[in-house]
């Protein structure tokens, strides 16, 4: 009995030690779980993103050529292996779907209407009222397949629409490839059953759409993680369960093997005839297991013979139908081998490639480089990464190539032939060096914007001391002339000054109904200062207005750049760009068909150069983006397809006639309107006066300070003027309460006109402050909110001009838009 009751008792003991050591086990085991989940959760977050970027890369194409892609194909391909894991890109403008990459395998869904099934594409609604991207399904497509479709609305802005819907830029990624992509395999490898689920927005329910064989999970840890417009959710657990049986319940149990110690000698003698036949049973068993053995070593011998050759056929598979070029090369040069992707590339045949030498389709100016990396690198044996050279196609033309290429050696370790991939990069190519042009034009637009800074700077002081003479002099007097003359210079270096702005100011896209004439003249006056004086500009106007829906910007871009053509046409020798404008009813079948204009008056402005001329296969091919015919370095073939791009936009279109030594005809078709823009001539009022009110003026421009004193001391301020901004804050911040209104200049050496702002607003926020500056950018206004200012005005330069500003401020006016006084001229724009 005391045997038994201590066997009982260790045994207890026991089974307590193994139950505490089995949960250890479950904690560890559910910590690496959770560890799991969120690792392969983040890997699929990750990986879906990454394929749902392609939608904004596709977005920002649509906006750049204005919401028509051409080469779609090859961009969505190039897109496609960048970004990876996606089944198809499409496009579908006004929700239908009409352009799909690749096609084959889903020419069923080319166009569908997304709007006309509101239940199942009730993701692509949503999308376009909020104006994100949205991820649907997963759902089984119409061409076949499962799929989660991520959708981004598009968003095109137009004078007489603003933010107008587009269409879709969609992304389809099959979930298989998805979670290959992820890595799932290793999830289940590594021992885990997963669902993969969302909570369905039709039912409220959940709904799994991926999961692995046998996926039934018990007490499943969940690892939730955001997706456009929702959520996703990954539930695992392992495939044998978070408990297991106990290895051993009595391992450490010293009574338990006192309690058996009599007996095992006694169990020993009895059992030896029953061990010595298990013995047996065992050598035999292991002598059964050694046959089969061997017999599954010779099956698994010819199993991988038999992978061997399909492993060869896969090789072969993925060669002749992987998407870049591959191409096997001696050591001569001499081409071995040619995939289908590489024959496309250059537009040979596998046969004439195979009598060819990798030298033979090198272009020229690459040859001795190519060479050169050829000898080295079979000598060295040193991979090829991303080097890029020029291949000529049959028909002649070069494309770009990025080369990798590494060695493939003999059984003697000699160099045998390499294998070389090769990746087509002529559009991103193109692509790039569209950017580079697009941030030139960027950096010239900020040095316009410097330039009339300062000069808008001197002009104030000039045509302000000329205005106190003119107003101090007699009438009569015989200097009033010559202060004439000055305020004509003057205004001629302000009309100077506003076309710098106009060229560089972003603002001035926006268009409205003008007359076309004095845009044109505007226009050419710029135009005239950059063409050598042995071309001759002549015009020929109507005496009528003629109105267009068009603004400055576009006017100069459009002559500027037909007027380089023709300079260029007729660079080294004189000639003559004549520029008419003319109205015209076009109603005739034969003009529609060929201008693809609908039927309407139409405002044609003609540009005519007496230059030498296009051949009839340049002159259809002049308006294409990155075609150009002038030398490298010269032209980036962007000109004409701006041009023909600003007229697409207006609803209109040009036209091109040109003949080899005689000249070249651009006409202009804008469609003509009615509606014109009245400009109310202001009466000329005497100037507000103050009333000793107490005003800090702070610039560092000396001639300025002195200016403004002058200026608003005749009105009737006092003026307390300052060109060191630190010493004007001190005064400020000594005595609040001394001053009623602050002007203050934007830039200024030492701390800018923002910080003086910030700086006196922490101890008044009362007083009237105005930021003043020379030239004003969207981003000094955005500034200005934030500061605290009350207005912000262009340098105004005469005593009319700034009586009303002060006035205002003074007499507690609404001030909604911001005043912007610009020599001699009065800007506004909202504020």
């Amino acid at each position: 009995m005391l045997t038994a009751a201590s066997f009982l008792v260790l045994l207890a003991f026991g089974g307590v030690l193994e139950w505490q050591r089995e949960r250890s086990r479950i904690a560890q085991k559910r910590h690496n779980g959770f560890i799991a989940a969120t690792e392969y959760s983040e890997r699929l977050k990750d990986r879906l993103s990454r394929s749902l970027a392609a939608a904004y890369a596709l977005s920002a194409v649509v906006h750049q050529t204005d919401g028509k892609v051409e080469r779609f194909d090859s961009f969505a391909e190039n897109l496609m292996h960048v970004y990876g894991g996606i089944s198809s890109l499409q496009l579908a403008p006004s929700g239908v779907i009409q352009s799909i990459h690749p096609l084959k395998g889903n020419e069923a869904a080319m166009g569908h209407r997304l709007f006309a099934d509101p239940k199942r594409n009730q993701a692509a609604i949503v999308a376009r009222q909020t104006g994100e991207m949205t991820l649907a399904g997963p759902f089984e497509l119409i061409q076949g397949g499962v799929a989660v479709v991520g959708r981004l609305p598009i968003f095109l802005s137009s004078s007489a629409e603003p933010d107008k819907f587009w269409g879709f830029a969609t992304v389809v990624i099959g979930i298989p490839e998805l979670l290959n992509s992820s890595d799932f395999e290793k999830l289940e490898i590594s021992g885990y059953n997963y669902q993969l689920w969302h909570i369905a927005r039709e039912t409220g329910s959940r709904s799994v759409f991926a999961s692995s064989h046998g996926s039934n999970l018990t007490d499943p840890l969940s690892y939730a993680f955001d997706v456009p417009n929702g959520k996703w959710h990954l539930s695992l657990a392992p495939r044998q369960g978070w408990y297991s049986m106990p290895a051993t319940l009595a391992e450490s149990s010293i009574v338990l093997v006192v309690a058996l110690g009599l007996t095992a000698l006694v169990h020993f003698f009895l059992r030896q005839p029953l061990i010595l036949s298990k013995q047996v049973a065992e050598q035999t068993a292991e002598l059964r297991n050694a046959n089969a053995n061997l017999e599954s070593e010779v099956q698994e011998r010819a199993t991988a013979q038999r992978a061997l050759a399909e492993s060869e056929r896969r090789f072969r598979s993925i060669f002749e139908h992987a998407p870049v070029g591959i191409i096997n090369i001696a050591r001569d040069g001499k081409l071995l081998g040619s995939n289908l992707a590489f024959q496309k590339m250059l537009g040979y045949t596998a046969e004439e490639l195979s009598q060819m030498t990798v030298m033979d389709i090198t272009h020229p100016n690459d040859l001795e480089r190519t060479m050169e990396a050829f000898r080295v690198f079979c000598e060295t044996r040193a991979n090829i990464a991303e080097l890029e050279k020029r291949y000529l196609r049959k028909d002649g033309k070069p494309i770009w190539v990025q080369v990798n290429a590494s060695t493939v050696l003999d059984e003697d370790g000699n160099f045998s032939h390499s294998v070389t991939m090769l990746l087509d990069i002529t559009e991103r190519n193109n692509l790039e060096s569209r950017l580079r042009q697009s941030e030139k034009m960027q950096a010239i637009g900020t040095l316009a914007g410097g330039i009339a800074h300062d000069f808008n700077n001197i002009l104030a002081a000039i045509r302000g001391n000329a205005k106190i003479i003119s107003e101090d002099l007699p009438p009569g007097h015989p200097c009033l002339e010559n202060i004439e003359e000055v305020n004509k210079a003057s205004r001629r270096a302000a009309e100077l000054v506003r076309q710098i702005l106009s060229f560089s100011r972003a603002s001035d896209s926006e268009r409205a109904p003008l007359s076309i004439t004095p845009l044109v003249s505007d226009a050419l006056k710029l135009l005239q200062a950059t063409l050598p004086s042995t071309i001759l500009i002549q015009t020929d106007f109507p005496k009528e207005d003629l109105f267009v829906q068009s603004n400055p910007t576009e006017m100069h871009q459009i002559l500027l750049n037909l007027g380089s053509n023709a300079e260029h046409a007729m660079r080294g020798g004189t000639g003559k760009l004549v520029v008419s404008l003319s109205s015209e009813d076009i109603q005739a079948p034969a003009v529609l068909q060929q201008t693809g204009l609908p039927p309407g008056r139409y405002v044609i402005l003609t540009v005519t150069d007496t230059g030498m001329g296009m051949s009839p296969d340049v002159s259809v091919r002049a308006a294409e983006p990155f075609f150009t015919t002038k030398p490298v370095g010269q032209g980036t073939g962007l000109g004409l397809s701006v041009v023909h791009g600003i007229m697409a936009s207006v609803g209109g279109t040009l036209s091109i006639e040109s003949r080899p030594g005689i000249g070249t005809k651009v006409a202009l078709y804008f469609p003509q309107i009615a509606e014109s823009l009245t400009m109310q001539d202001q009466e000329s009022t005497p100037p507000q006066k103050g009333h000793g009110e107490r005003i800090l003026f702070i610039d560092d421009e000396e001639q300025l300070v002195f200016l403004a004193k002058r200026m608003l001391g005749r009105l009737g301020y006092q003026v307390f003027g300052y060109t060191q901004p630190e010493a004007a804050l001190q005064a400020f911040l000594d005595n609040p309460t001394e001053f009623d209104a602050v002007m203050c200049d934007v830039s200024m050496p030492g701390m800018s006109g923002f910080e003086v702002v910030k700086k006196m607003r922490e101890v008044k926020t009362s007083a009237p402050i105005v930021i003043m500056s020379g030239y004003i950018r969207a981003e000094d206004e955005v500034r200005a909110k934030e500061v605290g200012v009350t207005d912000i005005i262009l340098k105004p330069n005469t005593v009319e001009e700034i009586g009303p500003i002060l006035h205002r401020i003074f007499n507690n006016m609404p001030a909604t838009r911001v005043s912007r006084a610009f020599l001699g001229e009065t800007h506004q724009s909202a504020y």
